[in-house]
């Protein structure tokens, strides 16, 4: 049972990260192209459907010991 949770919590945290740093990456091409720091409501919808969408493709690749 410990390895399952163990497992998991390896998963929801790299799925994380992953999601996360492209979220900033984006943000921050983003905001040298347009000059601007602000985000409209859509670009930031935009950004975290990125983040998900490439977190979900990359799942193949995650690497779990147990």
């Amino acid at each position: 049972m410990a390895e399952i949770f163990r497992n998991l919590m390896a998963f929801a945290g790299t799925f994380s990260l992953i999601a996360a740093v492209v979220m900033m990456v984006l943000h921050g091409l983003i905001a040298i192209i347009s000059h601007k720091k602000e985000m409209s409501n859509r670009q930031e919808r935009y950004i975290v459907y990125i983040g998900i969408a490439v977190a979900l493709l990359l799942i193949p690749f995650y690497y779990f010991p147990a």
